[in-house]
């Protein structure tokens, strides 16, 4: 329907130009063609054609010329209407665009809050795990810390007391030399059940306790003086793992609280007791 529309004028004038035609052959043929048809005289004949083809051409030119500027006129409409088709297009085209514009910046400012939210529960879930890690580690400490508790009690009541743990002290330190003192210890942490689980109990208090000072006091305050003079030197003498990390938890100051006491029922003459001390950097009055 729009392309009759545009071009409704070019049969229009075709059928014009058709029925100038026909009237010009009608009058030409019937007026002009008989008076020369049958004319002897050729100079006439050909006069006559002549005057045809004028009248043809003065006719024929100038409709072929309006012809001409009617499609000229039709093809800038055609031109002028696609122009504005096209323009339409890319007017839709832009608003396109900018409503997409829109949508990325909602869908980004969406993104920008989804990562906060995740971020916030990301630091939320570290929170509860620390927290959840901090509670297991201080129930596991608790643990130790009541059966650290029951063996030096266990050891005081039932006769293995202080004087027991005083005993051993005083055939250590009475060894001779350095290698007997650690052969010595090494011999009563196999012999004696209790000394085992005190050290070893100990040693897992303070490494449960990841240098939490409140931990660690409530470590020290249980050990009394003789076992924490037993645990100095078998730190500093004795041989294996758990004397390892005694030595490490002593020179980063965390075992034996405000230190030693001196022996007083067995004096330290050889001065192992005090040369311990001092390599473990922990005061000896």
């Amino acid at each position: 329907m729009k392309l009759i529309k545009l071009w409704w004028p070019v049969p229009v004038a075709l059928t014009i130009a058709l029925l100038i035609v026909w009237v010009m052959d009608s009058s030409l043929l019937f007026g002009i063609v008989p008076s020369f048809a049958f004319s002897g005289v050729e100079s006439e004949v050909r006069g006559n054609w002549g005057t045809l083809g004028d009248a043809f051409g003065g006719l024929l030119n100038p409709l072929l010329t309006f012809l001409t500027i009617i499609l000229l006129i039709q093809t800038i409409r055609v031109s002028q209407e696609t122009l504005k088709q096209t323009e339409d297009a890319l007017k839709v085209s832009q608003e396109t665009l900018e409503a997409t514009k829109e949508q990325l910046k909602v869908n980004l400012k969406e993104l920008e809050y989804t990562r906060e939210e995740i971020a916030r529960s990301a630091d939320a879930q570290a929170e509860i795990s620390k927290t959840q890690a901090q509670q297991r580690r201080e129930h596991t400490f608790f643990e130790l810390y009541g059966l650290l508790k029951t063996a030096i009690d266990e050891a005081v009541t039932s006769g293995a007391s202080s004087r027991s743990i005083n005993y051993y002290l005083s055939i250590v330190v009475r060894q001779e030399t350095f290698s007997d003192l650690a052969v010595t210890l090494n011999n009563q942490i196999r012999a004696q059940s209790y000394l085992a689980s005190i050290l070893r109990l100990t040693v897992a208090c303070y490494e449960v306790s990841d240098n939490d000072e409140r931990l660690d006091s409530l470590v020290t305050a249980v050990l009394v003086n003789h076992i924490k003079c037993w645990l100095c030197l078998y730190a500093h003498y004795g041989k294996g793992r758990d004397a390892e990390l005694l030595t490490e938890i002593a020179k980063n100051g965390r075992l034996l609280g405000d230190g030693i006491l001196a022996i007083q029922t067995y004096p330290d003459d050889k001065g192992y007791l005090r040369v311990a001390a001092q390599e473990l950097m922990i005061s000896h009055h």
